[in-house]
């Protein structure tokens, strides 16, 4: 019975990681004549938040992902 309870919780935990694991929350901060600003992206990819992010570097602005 314990050999059986510890394997669901360990699919159940391996299910959670599936579903969650991919999209995160990402910060972008970007700085203007010595202001930095944050932007916070919530439930995205790595790769969307910092294309975003990178995309605002225009007129002056230097955005990173943080």
């Amino acid at each position: 019975m314990k050999k059986t309870t510890s394997i669901i919780l360990g699919m159940m935990f391996i299910g959670a990681l599936v579903f969650t694991g991919c999209k995160k929350n990402y910060t972008c901060e970007c700085t203007y004549n010595g202001t930095t600003t944050s932007y916070e992206y919530t439930k995205v990819s790595k790769k969307d938040a910092k294309a975003s992010c990178e995309a605002a570097n225009i007129g002056g602005y230097s955005c990173s992902l943080k």
